[in-house]
């Protein structure tokens, strides 16, 4: 009679998220669904607050938010949209406001000065305070904006002004948004060709993060011999899509056009993996959404969503296009996918190559187990059992390796331990005598 080994799942393992890389044959998290990784370890999804009911046309609606108002574009049809403020303290819808055209094929973009907004588009510009934005023509239109230390910097000009097209950006004077070059040059443009066409711009710190679909470039701000922008060339990374960048004041996140995940810092890029899980996705539907009630992002392209925080990702049931938040509650307006939870661990080898038998698998999450194994190639469930009220399930499935697979009702879990019982079926690569062991 064979031996019984055990093999236990590191608790750092489930603790670290979806797996990075692939073609490893170590146990790590293939699957997690409706949970997030914080710094002490796997936890319950805190799910944003949604704003209305709608029937979405991806990527729209879209929200963003600033201070105590929140604004949603919803496409009305192919090239029409209608603007929406909400008040943030009780999420009442205030107004609507009439856009400057209908030309409306791609997001918008927000920039935030205390209570003076600036609204750009391929619809065109608006400005004001408060709810009371107004179109201008006072500023090009461009494909994205932000505020950087009271200066207005926009990217990717779609209007013909000055010498600009989508490969520039422009600065506005510090303090107020007159984007007009005079005597001062606070005011002004410049291309950035190592980047291409221009899809987003956000701060990061001291610098301008600069967005394109060649490349990443930073801009900082420089007061000597004359005000400038100084530029520093980051990577060359292909954007998946023009929204698949986004972040907040210390981080960003960007999204390739291979399906890898980019962290951008001060101190540059460093490319994350997550391919495996973000390939799942359409890249070219893919939207990026900074929620700074969590210091998160959102991945998502209307079918799937994923959320990233500096620590981990993990796959979540709200479908997110835009994120906007008021006194640390988060709020979007976006689709719901079902809010069961779901993890799948594996490969388990357990460092022999030969046939073996998976007997029992312990969890203290979840309703069920179940087993996968290679089957033409990929990994194939072929039984689920119940677990019972000690976490012990009995899937008793042979096979050469096995991922794993532990559902369950409610999402509101903190998954710290996984032991799989398990015998040798093929005994013809041990010789001799062998001691009972642990694996």
């Amino acid at each position: 009679m064979s031996q019984e080994f055990h093999f236990q799942l590191e608790q750092k393992q489930l603790h670290a998220g979806l797996k990075r890389h692939s073609g490893y044959i170590v146990p790590a998290v293939d699957e997690v669904y409706n949970l997030e990784i914080t710094e002490v370890g796997a936890g319950p999804y805190n799910p944003l607050m949604q704003l209305y009911a709608f029937t979405p046309a991806w990527p729209f609606p879209w929200l963003m938010g600033g201070a105590d108002l929140m604004f949603t574009l919803d496409k009305v049809n192919e090239t029409t949209g209608s603007l929406e403020v909400w008040e943030g303290t009780s999420s009442e819808h205030l107004t609507d406001l009439p856009l400057p055209s209908t030309t409306l094929y791609d997001l918008p973009d927000l920039a935030v000065f205390d209570t003076y907004r600036v609204l750009v588009g391929t619809f065109g510009v608006m400005d004001g305070i408060g709810s009371a934005l107004q179109p201008t023509t006072n500023i090009p239109r461009a494909r994205s904006c932000c505020n950087y230390k009271g200066q207005l910097i926009l990217g990717g000009i779609l209007d013909t002004w000055y010498d600009c097209d989508e490969t520039f950006i422009a600065h506005s004077n510090i303090g107020d948004v007159t984007m007009e070059p005079d005597w001062k040059n606070e005011a002004g443009y410049r291309p950035i060709n190592f980047a291409g066409r221009i899809y987003k711009v956000r701060r990061l710190g001291d610098y301008v993060a600069v967005y394109g679909e060649k490349g990443v470039v930073f801009l900082a701000g420089v007061g000597a011999p004359a005000p400038t922008f100084g530029l520093r060339e980051v990577a060359k990374i292909k954007m998946a899509s023009p929204a698949a960048a986004d972040g907040g004041l210390k981080w960003h996140v960007v999204v390739d056009d291979l399906g890898y995940l980019w962290m951008i810092t001060s101190d540059g890029a460093q490319r994350l993996g997550y391919k495996d899980s973000l390939s799942r996705l359409t890249l070219s539907d893919v939207v990026v959404s900074y929620d700074p009630s969590y210091d998160r992002v959102f991945i998502s392209d209307g079918e799937l969503s994923f959320v990233m925080n500096k620590t981990g990702l993990t796959q979540v049931y709200q479908l997110v296009s835009g994120a906007a938040s008021y006194q640390d509650t988060g709020y979007f307006v976006g689709d719901e996918d079902t809010e069961n939870y779901r993890l799948v661990v594996g490969p388990f080898d357990f460092n022999y190559n030969g046939l073996k038998t998976v007997y029992t698998v312990e969890s203290d999450t979840g309703d069920e187990v179940g087993l996968q194994i290679p089957i033409d190639g990929s990994y194939t469930l072929v039984r689920t059992v119940p677990l019972n009220n000690v976490g012990v399930g009995t899937p008793v499935v042979a096979g050469k390796s096995f991922m794993v697979v532990i559902t369950g009702d409610d999402y509101n879990v903190y998954p710290n331990h996984i032991l799989l019982r398990w015998k040798m079926s093929d005994l013809r690569g041990v010789r001799g005598f062998f001691q009972p062991r642990q694996s």
